[in-house]
């Protein structure tokens, strides 16, 4: 599937509010395993359009309907932790993989970390197909990186 990958701008607020709220993206959570409101949601989208160490890319198919999200932001010195989102219909299309190596040229960011639930095997072997290694588990999450 061909796929493009675009800036997340304030329009998208909603589209990803919805998306963070989908039972199948709560269940895997670490923070948070509740609905946000849309005032929280909103709050938070503001300070990640303007954070200069957050990347937000809303994942597009060739007819321009959204079907992901993909971001970076830096918490750590060394790392971008990286959050990705496929819409349940264009699951198993290699369409994170895609926008993965889309974002990193974009970016130019190469040190990332991925924050997975221990329960969330998809995303486990998603990453690690994709040249993570673990680096911490434990009961709740795993660590991966990939510099």
């Amino acid at each position: 599937m061909d796929i493009f990958i675009r800036n997340a701008e304030k329009k998208d607020s909603l589209l990803l509010f919805k998306w963070f709220n989908e039972v199948d993206s709560l269940k895997f959570k670490i923070k948070t395993q509740k609905r946000i409101s849309i005032e929280n949601h909103n709050k938070w989208f503001d300070e990640r359009l303007l954070d200069i160490k957050t990347y937000i890319w809303i994942i597009q198919d060739k007819n321009n309907n959204p079907i992901g999200q993909i971001r970076f932001q830096k918490l750590d010195e060394k790392f971008y932790d990286i959050d990705i989102y496929i819409a349940r219909e264009n699951r198993k299309k290699g369409i994170a993989s895609k926008a993965l190596s889309l974002a990193e040229n974009i970016a130019g960011v190469k040190s990332l970390r991925a924050i997975v639930n221990n329960n969330n095997n998809t995303s486990r072997v998603f990453f690690l197909k994709n040249g993570f290694k673990i680096n911490f588990e434990n009961k709740s999450f795993i660590q991966l990186i990939r510099n």
